[in-house]
């Protein structure tokens, strides 16, 4: 299929082919189910544009069903393979090397699927190298601007800076933790609903712990989830680790219990205090609230941190006593 796509001002024809993945050691997979890249083509020497088939339906992206947006983490997947790709297929890096991902910026557009066929999960992100990094006359890193595309629009970019290792220097670095096994002692999962997944095997955390505004769960390694160990690793996939941190987030804000009556005892004590003024400025009130919460929240001293904040409005709003009763219901 020829994908004709404008980046940049420029109207590029490529015919890109979607109808096969490319060789899944190229992006350091051992199932093809896990590749999404179908294929490449080289705009110049250090620009590149590459296809990607997202999925639609897979064990773990759009686990939710949601045919309506592309799963981000998807997004963030297809990044790294592509990033993989462009070393070992246009930088001949050696299959063997060991692959270190310094940095990275990564940011969301759009995510929206426009309607309900092939051509809507058929992606072209382009690949702009703009170091390759060099010590003692070999190349060891790139960084990379990359940019994903689905009919000319811009859905993500994503800017990488990623390093690889000679097997044994990789060795030397990581010493005797290879090829670890991860166990937890007591997988006492959350139920997958509270945290906007579907299966059970993608609930990455566990013992979740709270302690006034502080939150801690424990990560569930789970080596055969056939999407984050595909195969064998000697640590954490990022992708587990970025998907922890999004559950454990989602969790703490859904369980908010302790802070929830906190912060119903604030407001109810702000609004009791003017319910038998005839009239009183609202906004005032409300700011004394929000910095109250915020203070809660933050584990500071009320009148430290107001003493560093400015009042968040000076709207003078008049408010009527007798609905009192009703400001404290809606605004809890």
């Amino acid at each position: 299929m020829t994908k004709t796509m404008t980046t940049q001002g420029i109207a590029i024809q490529w015919e890109a082919n979607y109808a096969q993945s490319v060789e899944k050691h190229l992006v350091h997979k051992a199932f093809n189910s896990e590749v999404f890249l179908t294929d490449s083509h080289k705009l110049d020497e250090n620009t590149f544009e590459i296809a990607a088939f997202l999925p639609r339906s897979h064990i773990y992206y759009n686990d939710t069903q949601d045919f309506t947006r592309h799963d981000v983490s998807a997004l963030l997947e297809v990044f790294r393979q592509c990033s993989i790709f462009v070393a070992h297929n246009f930088y001949g890096v050696a299959l063997s090397s060991k692959f270190i991902f310094d940095s990275a910026d990564f940011k969301v557009l759009h995510n929206e699927v426009l309607e309900n066929s092939p051509q809507s999960y058929q992606a072209i992100i382009t690949i702009a190298v703009l170091q390759v990094k060099h010590k003692r006359g070999n190349d060891y890193g790139l960084l990379l601007d990359m940019r994903l595309f689905i009919d000319s629009k811009k859905y993500a970019t994503k800017i990488m800076d990623m390093s690889w290792f000679a097997p044994k220097m990789y060795e030397r670095l990581r010493g005797e933790i290879a090829n670890e096994n991860y166990t937890s002692l007591d997988n006492h999962q959350i139920p997958p609903k509270s945290l906007g997944q579907n299966a059970i095997t993608n609930v990455v955390i566990t013992q979740f712990l709270q302690e006034s505004q502080y939150f801690q769960t424990t990560i569930i390694p789970n080596q055969a989830h056939p999407a984050f160990f595909d195969h064998p690793l000697d640590h954490l996939p990022a992708s587990l680790l970025i998907e922890a941190i999004r559950q454990s987030s989602l969790y703490a804000l859904t369980n908010l219990s302790s802070c929830k009556q906190d912060m119903q005892e604030i407001i109810t004590k702000h609004l009791l205090s003017v319910s038998k003024s005839e009239k009183f400025d609202l906004f005032v009130v409300l700011d004394s609230i929000v910095l109250e919460i915020n203070a809660k929240l933050l584990g500071l001293d009320c009148k430290v941190y107001e003493a560093t904040l400015k009042p968040l409005s000076k709207t003078i709003q008049l408010a009527d006593s007798k609905h009192t009763d009703r400001l404290i219901q809606d605004f809890t």
